[in-house]
């Protein structure tokens, strides 16, 4: 009965298909910008602060064990959670940055597009690997991984939609500056 427990059955083919989207967004930008076009995304610090949060917020809820080898989707949609806020807060953390050194005008592009990143890899880390595994672990047939009642996927839409507004009223702020001459 233990091992019955223990051996978890999952539809097959969803990791190649999460690889799929992950390689299409790599070959859409290959394709648009070149190797150049991957320059904008090579911002250690938002992959750092949206991986290590998500592992960090994830382990405190949850014992290691429970992470790596899940009984349910819960722990996975409370890490795709935690992947949309470390997103966001990156994005924040990077526009606060960029309103705070706006003196130099040359550096803005480029910080801004490097803000972004953090929201960006929030969101492809919550919406195209944990929340698809979540979904996957819950469809596996067994009544103890029914999904929870509330997947949490409204939330982690609120902080991408929230950290949105944020980053456009940066722009704006930015935009701004720049013409007013600051």
């Amino acid at each position: 009965m233990e091992n019955e427990k223990n051996t978890l059955t999952r539809p097959a083919g969803g990791v190649f298909k999460q690889l799929f989207v992950i390689m299409l967004i790599v070959f859409l930008i290959y394709d648009s910008e070149g190797l150049w076009g991957f320059k904008p995304f090579l911002y250690l610090a938002a992959l750092v602060l949206v991986f290590g949060g998500t592992f960090f917020l994830t382990w405190t809820a949850y014992p290691l064990k429970e992470m790596f080898r899940p009984s349910g989707p819960e722990v996975l949609l409370h890490a795709a959670g935690c992947a949309a806020a470390m997103g966001a807060l990156a994005t924040v953390l990077g526009m606060i940055l960029i309103l705070s050194s706006i003196d130099d005008v040359s550096r803005v592009p480029r910080r801004m597009a490097l803000a972004l990143d953090g929201l960006f890899f929030g969101l492809l880390l919550s919406e195209v690997i944990l929340a698809p595994m979540a979904a996957r672990l819950a469809a596996s047939g067994k009544p103890e991984n029914k999904p929870p009642a509330q997947s949490g996927g409204r939330k982690r839409l609120f902080i991408s939609l929230f950290s949105l507004g944020i980053v456009l009223f940066s722009m704006m702020t930015v935009l701004f500056a720049l013409t007013s001459g600051l």
